[in-house]
């Protein structure tokens, strides 16, 4: 399994970044950054928040806690209108199968216009 360190050196290769860019975007030296990696330092806890959101992994991936990088999804949360996740999920599941290749042409139709627009697809922004 691979510490902490190993793991910024991993997603810090995967995005091409020197470990001066990396700084720089997470406002510390590249010093400490080096310091991590070769787990001469361990980072603080708001140190580990700001590299897991920076790359979008969890902290735990990070922390060694789980092998998986994905953020948990909060399905109680509100995702448009006062509509949850977990509703919406369920109103895609009672949906028949033409009904579902539908929605997904929809999504897709939907993902594509954006793309093609240069519409920002922030998923950090509410609207």
């Amino acid at each position: 399994m691979l510490n902490i360190g190993d793991k910024i050196t991993k997603l810090r290769n995967i995005n091409n970044l020197t470990q001066i860019e990396l700084a720089s975007a997470l406002h510390t030296s590249n010093s400490s950054i080096s310091a991590y990696e070769t787990g001469a330092r361990i980072p603080s806890i708001d140190m580990v928040i700001e590299i897991s959101r920076f790359f979008n992994v969890s902290s735990d991936y990070l922390l060694g806690l789980s092998d998986s990088t994905a953020i948990p999804l909060n399905m109680g949360a509100d995702f448009c209108d006062g509509v949850t996740l977990s509703a919406i999920l369920n109103m895609i599941n009672s949906l028949l199968l033409e009904q579902k290749r539908a929605f997904l042409i929809l999504l897709k139709s939907v993902t594509f216009y954006s793309e093609m627009s240069g519409i920002q697809l922030d998923k950090n922004r509410k609207q």
